[in-house]
């Protein structure tokens, strides 16, 4: 089990500008991404979902500041490969502090994950223990997994039980009503692991599952809209979902899926639409790695 409970909020807000919104200039986008967070912590949400990857952690900064949102109140979530030297200047970058200061004050990244590792005899587990060594300093205060599914986390679990790395306190991984991931989520329940939802409404795919018609009718019945009704379907699994967006109005309304308490009835049929077939190319990569 991991090494301790944690109290996360119960929805996120993502920060990846996807391929929408191509048509930006980089000045363009980078406005877009700090009003968007803005909004998002002004309307309520606490974590904030970034990455590496994004390219974004000037902006997360900058939102956070602007925001009026104090740091304490703030969940941040970081992603990336766990090497020391990347977290240092991820946290630089976000916090625009020097070096001597991290880890003082608020310049902390509340959670990091590792993206794709490979638990196994060979490779996987050196970055781990090495975050697990930012933990102690308190640079990160909690690690945790991301595009990681059953085989490697049963690999994980045996490495845990040897006492050679810890558990993670956090798995994130692609979950929508057409990917609901029952296998890897109950792992996660048995070993006292947080599931964080990718990609909760479909990402690229998001029409596609806003027009399924039993996706139309339950959110009908509860007078909501279809987005609404996708996410309050994974936070009543207890499961954490970061939507993405850059308007104020679905910004909003997908905050309201909190308050949205679903009947059994209507959450079986929902689970009945599983496919368990991802439908980002980053999460079926690593399912096909994880053969």
């Amino acid at each position: 089990m991991s090494e301790e409970n944690i109290e996360i909020p119960h929805i996120g807000f993502g920060t990846f500008i996807g391929n929408e919104h191509n048509k930006l200039n980089e000045s363009q986008r980078k406005q877009t991404t700090i009003n968007s967070i803005i909004i998002a912590l002004q309307t309520g949400y606490r974590i904030i979902d970034s990455s590496i990857n994004y390219n974004n952690y000037e902006c997360v900064g900058e939102a956070i500041r602007r925001s009026g949102i104090p740091r304490k109140e703030i969940y941040l979530i970081c992603k990336g490969s766990g090497n020391k030297q990347e977290i240092d200047d991820s946290i630089v970058k976000i916090f625009n502090c020097r070096k001597q200061d991290i880890g003082k004050g608020y310049n902390y990244i509340d959670l990091y994950l590792i993206h794709h590792p490979v638990f196994n005899e060979e490779i996987g587990f050196e970055n781990w223990n090495i975050l697990k060594q930012q933990k102690d300093e308190e640079t990160v205060l909690n690690i945790g997994l991301s595009n990681v599914y059953i085989n490697q986390l049963n690999k994980l679990k045996e490495l845990v039980d040897d006492k050679r790395i810890i558990m993670p306190h956090v798995l994130e991984i692609e979950i929508h009503i057409y990917c609901q991931e029952k296998e890897t989520v109950d792992w996660c329940d048995e070993n006292n692991v947080i599931v964080i939802a990718q990609s909760p409404l479909g990402y690229a795919n998001i029409g596609m599952l806003l027009d399924i018609s039993e996706v139309k009718e339950i959110a009908q019945k509860y007078q909501i809209t279809e987005s609404q009704l996708l996410l309050a379907y994974t936070i009543n699994r207890d499961i954490i979902p970061i939507p993405s967006s850059r308007s104020l109005k679905h910004i909003e309304e997908n905050f309201e899926a909190l308050n949205i308490k679903l009947e059994e009835e209507d959450m079986i049929k929902l689970e009945s639409l599983n496919t368990n077939l991802p439908l980002t190319e980053t999460a079926q990569n690593a399912k096909d790695r994880d053969q």
